[in-house]
């Protein structure tokens, strides 16, 4: 299998020939790519920016080095926060609702729009920044309804587009797990397997063998931690990469002993 077509089988939760560890590369560093690929047998994600100039480049080198490509929509709780003053997005979906359903709305346009962008940029998988993290609030019900028909009617077009796309998630968002789980999304990502009280196989649970995960280990025992995310999730429908909440500051030490780990345990089934 080619890279591109490991990744998207993953997600799809199709058979691969072994687990991808993913590596995400950004517009400036299609060579770091090509050497992640060729030289330690990593399956990099090149990143695109479908309103910014760098969607040729990328889009290039998607298909000289058959790499999957991914784009990101939605400002998510964490940006739109600020918007709305000192209470942040919970005050005001409580004070004010139908403010924050105005925003919502207008967001949601805005990625409907992004979508179509991505599917004539020939983007292959999209990911979601989610306010799921809102409905955790008192007397947000309404809006909980409002974010999942939104997100209903995105994942419809993005499958219509033939795309992919999935929901990165945040410690905050696991209280909607269950009420996520009814929608069609492919996978989900930015999981912090260290968040306090995160239970992997009550995540498992709830979503089953119907969505993949796109997840991965620590800085702190990295290879207990790849050993672990594999025991729980299983080989389908599994995407290994660094924790978001490490990515940043991994070691190389760390990372290779991700990639070792990985190595060891990632031959499908």
């Amino acid at each position: 299998m080619t890279s591109k077509e490991r990744v998207l089988a993953a997600i799809k939760r199709k058979p691969v020939d072994y687990i991808p560890c993913l590596v995400l590369c950004g517009p400036s560093e299609a060579e770091m790519a090509e050497h992640n690929l060729a030289a330690i047998g990593l399956d990099p994600v090149m990143s695109i920016d479908v309103a910014g100039s760098n969607a040729e480049p990328i889009a290039a080198a998607r298909v000289n080095h058959s790499l999957a490509t991914v784009c990101s929509m939605g400002t998510g709780t964490t940006e739109a926060g600020p918007l709305f003053g000192v209470g942040g997005w919970r005050g005001a979906a409580e004070a004010n609702p139908g403010h924050v359903e105005k925003y919502l709305e207008r967001e949601h346009r805005d990625c409907l729009a992004f979508i179509e962008k991505a599917a004539l940029r020939g983007v292959d998988v999209i990911l979601r920044n989610s306010f799921c993290n809102s409905c955790d609030s008192p007397n947000t019900e309404s809006l909980a309804r409002i974010l999942r028909s939104h997100l209903k009617e995105e994942i419809e077009l993005a499958h219509r587009t033939g795309r992919v796309i999935g929901l990165v998630l945040d410690a905050a968002s696991m209280s909607m797990l269950e009420r996520l789980s009814e929608l069609e999304f492919d996978c989900v990502a930015g999981i912090d397997i260290t968040a306090t009280g995160l239970e992997l196989k009550e995540v498992r649970r709830i979503l089953g063998d119907r969505k993949s995960f796109w997840i991965g280990p620590l800085s702190a025992d990295v290879k207990k931690a790849v050993a672990k995310v594999i025991d729980v999730f299983g080989k389908r429908g599994l995407l290994i990469t660094a924790s978001p909440a490490t990515r940043a500051t991994m070691r190389a030490e760390d990372t290779l002993a991700m990639v070792e780990e990985w190595r060891r345990l990632r031959i499908f089934p």
